[in-house]
């Protein structure tokens, strides 16, 4: 189980917590890096993911492999990272967007036909004060 993130200390640790989480129970660092670096050694993966996580070590993420391990804590259940990053850069904590559920999407549908409707509503309406509007007509 991970901790809050308000617990971490580092993004770094936030990022260590992130792997162990979703890196499996056995191999985590290899597992994790194996996936980052595919065409990597298992060996040189775990040890480029391993420096990456090492505040004291000159190798860092990309911006995208960030992005791999925000989606792929995401797809987990594990925000830790995505909370640590949101809270350090003064945002509130995000809540995660469930996935596209039959619910979520008959909701969405009704939310549509809803808007539709009260559109109808505010033209059906105009309709109806243009025809109680006196007609003037003309003298010639």
């Amino acid at each position: 189980m991970t901790r809050n993130p308000l617990n971490c200390d580092s993004i770094h640790q936030a990022l260590d917590e992130l792997v162990c989480a979703i890196g499996g129970d056995k191999s985590p660092y290899k597992n994790i890096g194996g996936e980052l670096w595919p065409s990597k050694t298992q060996d040189t993966a775990y040890a480029r993911l391993k420096a990456s996580l090492d505040p004291n070590q000159e190798q860092k993420f990309s911006p995208e492999e960030m992005l791999y391990l925000l989606r792929r804590g995401r797809q987990s259940g594990v925000h830790v990272l995505a909370m640590y990053i949101m809270q350090e850069a003064g945002y509130e904590i995000p809540v995660p967007a469930a996935p596209n559920s039959p619910r979520v999407e008959i909701m969405e549908r009704m939310k549509a036909l809803t808007d539709e409707q009260l559109q109808l509503a505010k033209e059906l309406e105009l309709l109806d004060r243009e025809e109680e509007a006196p007609v003037v007509a003309s003298v010639s």
